[in-house]
């Protein structure tokens, strides 16, 4: 809506023109054939189409996906019967930034639309990022962050959990975010031990498991280290290894640093995961020293490098084109 292409409308392509694209795309390799319209909300009168369509890919032995806009409960309940697997409707940013270059519909629309998606039985491709912190030790008084909290009333969160929960492209409650929290700041597995606070592999599995039907993409933050121990018996590395996940090295660019990303990378990939980059993320100023460090961490970590993080003074003055990180595949 902001710019004005000059785009003539077109009608929708043929049956056969649509199946020659799914069959050649099938005869590269594809599992999965994406198909969209580019407007607002499919009309009724489409509908019957657009079941065929999804009725005849699926008979090639391809999962189906579509992109439509946004769609009511009877239309999302005629397209599942038809066998579509996926439907396709993007987020592109999170609620605080959505206003901002969203203006065709609203994020509460989108959301909604996404509900009314899954409750048909499709999966969804959104497109969103939402973060995870299992664990956290540190908390301080935060005043109404959460949805449910009283007026006036305070709650005890971690404030790296809390970024996660403001920044996520869905709305999560902050106990999604953040299952377990300690108040005090110190390793995991001691507070577990002096608060009496068992902390299960099963119930930080669970979390993940209830908050990855919302989305493509989990930005899951540790729990201090690789290695830290979250229980006598167990490592958070040991829980990392069990749900088979890829990980991503975050280097703050310090003195000790090179030592401890090389021994940490080479840990995750003895472990027999994915590490699947590395982001150096600048926590000093002006520090004459800092190419040289990500130049040597270029030199003998074998993982490719995401990108780099400038300094941030104020990090409520964020300007996101000083930042450039690649996400991995």
């Amino acid at each position: 809506a902001r710019y004005k292409t000059g785009l003539k409308k077109e009608p929708l392509l043929k049956l056969k023109q649509i199946l020659q694209s799914a069959k050649h795309a099938k005869a590269s390799g594809s599992t999965r054939f994406c198909m969209g319209a580019a407007w607002k909300n499919p009309n009724e009168k489409d509908i019957p189409y657009l079941e065929e369509i999804i009725k005849e890919v699926k008979k090639m032995g391809m999962e189906t996906c579509m992109t439509l806009g946004t769609i009511n409960n009877i239309q999302a309940e005629k397209l599942s019967k038809a066998g579509l697997d996926y439907y396709n409707h993007n987020l592109d940013t999170s609620a605080n930034f959505y206003k901002k270059i969203i203006t065709t519909r609203t994020y509460e629309e989108r959301l909604k639309t996404l509900k009314v998606v899954r409750d048909a039985g499709m999966k969804v491709c959104s497109g969103g990022i939402i973060g995870y912190k299992p664990i956290s030790s540190g908390a301080i008084k935060h005043k109404n962050v959460v949805s449910n909290i009283m007026q006036n009333k305070y709650q005890f969160i971690n404030e790296d959990a809390y970024i996660l929960k403001k920044n996520s492209s869905i709305s999560l409650t902050y106990k999604e975010v953040n299952p377990i929290s300690f108040i005090e700041n110190a390793p995991p597995n001691i507070l577990s031990l002096m608060s009496k606070i068992k902390i299960d592999k099963k119930h930080l599995s669970l979390g993940l498991k209830k908050i990855a039907i919302k989305s493509n993409w989990i930005l899951i933050e540790g729990a201090g280290g690789w290695h830290t121990p979250i229980s006598n018996k167990y490592t958070f590395s040991d829980w990392v290894k069990e749900e088979k996940l890829k990980v991503i090295l975050i280097v703050g660019i310090k003195l000790g640093c090179i030592n401890h990303a090389i021994l940490t990378e080479k840990s995750i990939l003895s472990d027999n995961l994915i590490c699947s980059g590395w982001i150096a993320n600048n926590i000093y100023p002006n520090d004459k020293y800092t190419s040289c460090y990500i130049q040597t961490l270029l030199n003998y970590i074998k993982s490719p490098l995401l990108g780099i993080v400038p300094y941030l003074k104020n990090i409520n003055k964020i300007n996101i084109n000083e930042i450039k990180i690649k996400l991995p595949k």
